[in-house]
């Protein structure tokens, strides 16, 4: 117990929350990327419409986060996005073509 009052302590505790603060968005992005979130795929928000409704809500953003993950192939200078529910139904492919690139 005495560790904790100890007023020599190398950093103040506006300093250990900033840095446990820091590092637990890290963590999160972190899951977020090896989870293959939509979230972070690079996708707009205007077009995470999951159910094709014409309108995204906030549901729809939210399940970016946790229920879509975004699966990227590269052939040549094609790359392939592809949107699928966790459960491995389909929603979207988005590709893209960049020309002189092999």
């Amino acid at each position: 117990m005495a560790l904790l009052t100890n007023k020599s302590n190398k950093f103040s505790a506006s300093r250990r929350r900033w840095w446990g603060f820091l590092i637990g968005v890290l963590v999160v992005y972190a899951a977020l990327y090896f989870s293959h979130a939509a979230a972070i795929s690079g996708m707009s928000m205007r077009e995470m419409d999951w159910n094709n409704d014409g309108k995204v809500d906030f549901h729809e953003f939210a399940q970016s986060f946790y229920a879509v993950a975004a699966n990227a192939k590269t052939d040549g200078g094609r790359t392939c996005t592809t949107y699928a529910w966790h459960g491995g139904e389909a929603i979207k492919v988005e590709c893209k073509t960049e020309f002189g690139k092999k």
